[in-house]
């Protein structure tokens, strides 16, 4: 009897690694999808190209039109809630550093 029982755990066992091997390789077939998308430059870089690409006359650009122009240059960018936060964010920061100037 003790033969039997060692065969079922042998194909238990080999079951598992079969199993264990496709995980593994369907992970890795995602991340090099993942990989190959562009990604959008961070969120300042993307408020400098809109204040110099709007024209303000010295006078400012308005948080709406950095907003509109970021929508409409960028591909995938999220309307709502998140936008809105890393926009706050990225304005904040630029603020703090003394590159943008709050108006």
């Amino acid at each position: 009897m003790p033969s039997t029982t060692r065969s079922k755990a042998a194909r238990s066992k080999a079951t598992k690694s079969k199993a264990a091997k496709s995980k593994k390789k369907k992970s890795t077939s995602k991340r090099s999808k993942k990989s190959s998308t562009s990604r959008n430059p961070p969120y300042i870089r993307m408020v400098f190209e809109a204040i110099s690409a709007t024209r303000h006359a010295g006078k400012g650009v308005s948080r709406a039109k950095i907003a509109n122009y970021i929508k409409d240059n960028y591909d995938n960018m999220a309307e709502g809630a998140q936008f809105n936060a890393c926009l706050r964010r990225a304005l904040n920061d630029g603020i703090d550093r003394g590159v943008l100037e709050n108006g």
